[in-house]
């Protein structure tokens, strides 16, 4: 406490990192997918204070500039063959370009883990080839309401243990506190069947479906 608190107070904003360290309070509950939702949460947020912190929330920061360039593409894309006379895809395109102007989440990620040196080479990636079913990936899958089946389910609180010592080591780094002189150290973390399992784990969440089963009526 006589390290850690002096820096978490010091802090200009903490009320994301209040919000990230409830998120991951210690819970004991049967819904798997719901959990690992909600210490994503937790991740996302930590990221967004980093987002804030460093300018990293929008590439294009000034309203109007996004504002032009927006309009731009948007001719852009009344004028390609591929799309012309069709204004119900084009409506739908435009819908998305707001999203091109927010930084990507794995940029930020990148970058906050050089910042605070986090070290999370042992652990299940967070970001990556979606194919590969990173932590991001995954979560991706729940938002969207894939099915998992009993293999997968299993796999599934694996990957959110990975994802907690995730957030746990993130918030270590931000404190100050040595992650060698944590529980979550690499040498400590292998005696749990998510680490030592971990290939085997990683190969049973790539049979996940990109999208949730048709109901019996379709």
């Amino acid at each position: 406490i006589a390290t850690v608190y002096p820096k978490f107070v010091a802090l200009r904003d903490d009320r994301l990192l209040r919000h990230a360290m409830n998120l991951i309070r210690p819970m004991k509950s049967p819904n798997v997918a719901p959990d690992f939702a909600t210490a994503y949460a937790a991740l996302e947020t930590i990221v967004l204070w980093h987002r804030r912190r460093k300018g990293l929330e929008y590439i294009i920061e000034k309203e109007d500039e996004w504002n032009a360039l927006r309009d731009r593409l948007g001719k852009f894309l009344k004028q390609d063959p591929l799309l012309t006379g069709d204004k119900g895809r084009r409506a739908m395109i435009k819908n998305k370009l707001g999203e091109l102007r927010r930084a990507p989440f794995s940029a930020a990620f990148e970058d906050f883990c050089r910042e605070y040196s986090v070290d999370l080479n042992d652990l299940w990636p967070v970001v990556g080839k979606a194919r590969e079913m990173p932590l991001s990936e995954i979560r991706n899958r729940i938002v969207h309401g894939v099915v998992f089946d009993r293999t997968q389910i299993e796999a599934l609180h694996r990957a959110g243990e990975h994802l907690r010592w995730t957030i746990e080591r993130m918030l270590l780094a931000i404190f100050g506190w040595p992650v060698d002189e944590s529980n979550v150290r690499p040498e400590m973390l292998r005696i749990y069947f998510a680490k030592m399992n971990l290939d085997n784990y990683r190969r049973a969440m790539r049979t996940v479906s990109e999208s949730p089963l048709p109901n019996d009526s379709e």
